[in-house]
């Protein structure tokens, strides 16, 4: 979104309609303008989420992803708080700048609200971070009559796989599970391959409590079809309860797409196993020299750094970022 000479320009809505599942297709818009007869006096947009070829509204995180994303390309008319990008002809409300020293061996830092304006100092020990799963809360974001569905993902649907509780704060999770008789694994992937450029971190949580094997499979691609180019499997641990899942992922160079996949595997006998999974995010990193700050929601700190944080809000919490437990 921008303005040139005064005239409005929506580069692109997306898709209202499309048949077709490409990540790049699931996210589309609602632009609203309003207007006299002399100008444009104000404009916003709401994001929607193409779901089984229907569009819907969203709220919570996807809805804030897709606003920082786009927010990320426009023109600094139009102005970000945490449930809106606008524009307000004669707003002239200045933005608001703080100066923090973030210290970290390798840290990651989450964001709030706000977002990095330039590092000052210790560029070179600094890495911006934006999610590429905006659903992986599992929580309802979508405005229809389904709940805890998991927009996004592929998994076996039923009343005992999805919903707050198989979550890890009671607000959304999903729940895989196998036994004895069954002779497949049980998934958990994304609904389509995830667009990259840049090495990543998988960050979540998961509950494991059986002996029962559980895989992180991940695969790369060099486009949307064809066979993959590279993989790597991943054994996860038993737990005690749930427990952070961290882990970082190199992609390789020819690589454009990824996809990720959780097998649980079937028990040989006994009761039914089950794992669980919450908050699953694939954060990619780029250098901190790169431009567009409004839509990294993650810095990785390796050593002392000073960053000029900046927000359209004038609360007093506009800037908040922290450290991930």
């Amino acid at each position: 979104m921008e303005l040139q000479d005064e005239t409005l320009v929506a580069w692109t809505l997306g898709n209202l309609v499309f048949d077709q599942e490409f990540w790049s297709t699931f996210p589309s818009y609602i632009l609203t303008v309003h207007v006299t007869d002399d100008d444009i006096t104000r404009a916003y947009v709401d994001p929607l989420l193409i779901e089984g070829y229907v569009p819907k509204g969203v709220v919570d995180k996807p809805r804030t992803w897709q606003l920082r994303e786009t927010a990320a390309l426009s023109s600094d008319e139009f102005s970000l708080d945490h449930n809106r990008l606008e524009y307000v002809a004669r707003d002239e409300t200045p933005a608001q700048t703080a100066t923090r020293t973030l210290d970290g061996d390798g840290t990651i830092y989450t964001r709030n609200s706000g977002w990095v304006n330039r590092v000052i100092d210790g560029a070179e020990s600094v890495e911006l971070g934006r999610d590429l799963l905006p659903t992986g809360t599992f929580d309802d974001p979508d405005i229809d009559d389904g709940r805890h569905e998991g927009p996004l993902w592929r998994f076996s649907r039923g009343s005992d796989s999805n919903g707050p509780e198989f979550g890890y704060d009671g607000s959304g999770g999903i729940q895989l599970s196998r036994t004895a008789d069954n002779t497949q694994r049980s998934i958990l992937t994304t609904a389509a391959r995830v667009p990259l450029t840049g090495p990543t971190t998988l960050l979540g949580q998961y509950r494991h409590e059986t002996d029962t094997r559980l895989e992180l499979l991940v695969r790369w691609y060099e486009s949307t079809s064809g066979s993959a180019l590279d993989s790597v499997s991943i054994d996860l641990d038993r737990t005690t309860g749930w427990e952070r899942l961290e882990r970082s992922l190199s992609t390789p160079e020819e690589a454009t797409y990824v996809r990720l996949y959780f097998r649980l595997y079937p028990p040989d006998d006994g009761e039914k196993r089950v794992a669980n999974f919450d908050n699953i995010q694939l954060v990619e990193w780029t250098d901190s020299a790169t431009s567009g700050g409004k839509n990294y929601d993650y810095l990785r700190v390796h050593e002392s750094s000073t960053i000029e944080f900046t927000s359209s809000s004038q609360s007093d919490e506009a800037i908040s970022w922290k450290a991930l437990d």
